[in-house]
């Protein structure tokens, strides 16, 4: 079986990022953190070392999980009106006291230019479709999510085709299946989303010849839920990668694959927006 590791194309978008750092303003990632979900904190940490590393100036507004919906909507709107800032995350998940229709009128504060996470979803439809690591680096349009631009590259490096082929989403998640599943599409791809409430999970599963997954359940998917020969994207650890890889041609493991890649793509949109 054949590992998917993301180094070298990391150090690729990581060059393409240093050149935009070096040619003009300084780039300004704004993150807004509510509350202390142990997975964000870490994951915002990790942005930040990273983004130091790039000569990107990243600001945390770390809200306490008790803040009323007005302030956090100030603190959107005074990080959209402020010039300096290139990029703007509102970080997920988000407490469960925030409802569907507040989270969506939340990312309506992020002006789309702002929006390098591209969770507004407004980067559809798109006027170019780039699908190769040189295209997304290429690519002026507005950002696309750093999670399809981490797939994409990851499959383009290896030489893994995805014409022709059938394409399986594990997980309607806002920053892994939704995205993938809208890109696909607008790509002509064929590609299935399915979620805990599809029915005969497994026997769709069955039938991928690229496998994504993306519903943050540790294990979920064993060496049962696929066929000989797959590859596998596990975007969020939900993988049991020792009984998948005896019958998965290749896969990208849960560490040192796509999360690199995320935050790569991500800090690539801050700073080519910047400049």
């Amino acid at each position: 079986m054949q590992t998917l590791l993301s180094k070298a194309i990391v150090s690729q978008i990581n060059s393409a990022t240093k050149q935009y750092v070096t040619e003009g303003v300084e780039p300004h990632l704004a993150v807004v953190l509510i509350g202390e979900d142990i997975q964000s904190l870490r994951y915002v940490e990790l942005k930040t070392q990273r983004a130091k590393e790039l000569g990107i100036l990243l600001s945390i507004y770390h809200l306490a999980i008790s803040t009323p919906y007005s302030e956090i909507e100030q603190s959107l709107r005074f990080l959209a009106d402020d010039p300096e800032v290139h990029g703007i995350i509102l970080q997920l998940p988000l407490p469960a006291t925030i409802s569907v229709e507040q989270t969506e009128q939340l990312f309506c504060l992020i002006p789309l230019g702002k929006d390098v996470d591209g969770l507004r979803g407004e980067w559809t439809p798109l006027h170019s479709s780039p699908r190769t690591i040189t295209e997304l680096l290429d690519y002026q349009g507005t950002p696309l999510p750093p999670m399809v631009c981490g797939v994409l590259s990851l499959l383009d490096a290896y030489s893994i085709s995805m014409i022709d082929q059938q394409i399986v989403i594990i997980g309607a998640g806002r920053l892994v299946g939704q995205p993938l599943e809208r890109y696909f599409k607008h790509l002509g791809l064929q590609v299935t989303l399915v979620t805990e409430e599809t029915d005969h999970i497994l026997d769709i599963t069955r039938q991928a010849d690229i496998l994504i997954t993306g519903t943050g359940q540790p294990n979920l998917v064993t060496y049962q839920w696929v066929k000989e020969g797959v590859v596998v994207i596990n975007c969020s650890g939900d993988i049991h990668e020792d009984s998948v890889s005896q019958v998965a041609s290749a896969m990208a493991p849960s560490l040192g694959s796509i999360g690199p890649l995320t935050v790569a793509w991500l800090l690539h949109n801050v700073a080519r927006r910047a400049q």
